[in-house]
Formats: C-alpha cells, sequence, structure tokens
C-alpha cells in the first residue's frame, strides 16, 4: 500500500495515514529486537537514530520505509513524523542524553529482562599497585598510635 502511494503523483490524507501507522509498527518491531532491548539496558534508552539503523539495516519487514518515504516528504519532515510514531509507540523520554539527542526508555509493555547470568569480573593486581606504598595524610582515623599529650601542671603555671 505504501508502495503504491509513493509510486502515485498526490500525497493525500489517506497515503499519510499509512505511513504514520506503518511508522509506529515499524518503531514497536524495533522495540522487540534484542539489539534495541541490549542497547536500552547498556545505555538507558535508545536514540531516534538508533530505531531507525535498526528499521533500515535490520527489519526484513521495514528495510525500505524509509526510502520510501523519502520520496514524498522532505527529511526534516520525516524526522519530525519519526519522533511523533516513538512517542506513538510507547516509548519514553529519559533523562540521559547523547549529546543533543535525546535517549527514549524502550515501551514498557515491551522491555524484556535479562535472563542471562554472567559471572562478575576477576580483579587482576597490576604490579604498578602492589609496589605503591600509603602516605600518610596527616589526617583521618589512620593514625598511628601516640602518647596523650602532657597537660600543663597547674601549679607550674
Amino acid at each position: 500500500m505504501l508502495s503504491e502511494a509513493t509510486e502515485s503523483n498526490g500525497w493525500d490524507k489517506h497515503s499519510q495515514n499509512i505511513g504514520t501507522t506503518l511508522a509506529t509498527r515499524a518503531c514497536r518491531a524495533a522495540a522487540y529486537s534484542s539489539k534495541l532491548q541490549k542497547m536500552n539496558r547498556d545505555f538507558t534508552g535508545v536514540t531516534q537514530r538508533d530505531v531507525m539503523n535498526w528499521i533500515n539495516k535490520d527489519s526484513d519487514t521495514f528495510g525500505e520505509y524509509e526510502k520510501m518515504m523519502l520520496r514524498k516528504i522532505e527529511p526534516k519532515s520525516f524526522g519530525i513524523a519519526m519522533g511523533k510514531a516513538i512517542i506513538r509507540a510507547g516509548y519514553t523520554k529519559s533523562d540521559v542524553k547523547s549529546g543533543r539527542a535525546n535517549r527514549w526508555t524502550l515501551p514498557g509493555d515491551i522491555i524484556v529482562p535479562a535472563v542471562a547470568t554472567v559471572a562478575p569480573p576477576t580483579m587482576k593486581k597490576s604490579p604498578s599497585t602492589t609496589q605503591m606504598k600509603l602516605l600518610p595524610t596527616g589526617g583521618g582515623g589512620n593514625k598511628s598510635p601516640q602518647k596523650p599529650m602532657a597537660l600543663p601542671n597547674a601549679s607550674k603555671v
């Protein structure tokens, strides 16, 4: 349907609705991908560009969507439309930013919790840390025991 709309001479309201619906569905499909799920966990959300990269490169269903849409609308308008589609798909804006780009957390009904168990990393001692000696800092609780200071005798004062 979208290919027919982009091939025609006009771009009517019906064609716009098809484009909007497909954008929302593509964003929802992207949220189900393991790649975006991992990015969401590792980086506290995904950017709009991450979603678009998945749609363009990793999706068999929506791979041609951006090219088809850019035949009919300007790139800036397409970016705005994809931002609105991300919101309609259920993503929520995160407090974390990637430069100027906002990060979006995936829709709550789609997030798959991490199931894999990973062993904690082991710490290796480097030669430089074993040879270092701590110097006294002059304060804190790391003082060596000392004799208490004697108070002056009141009779001698």
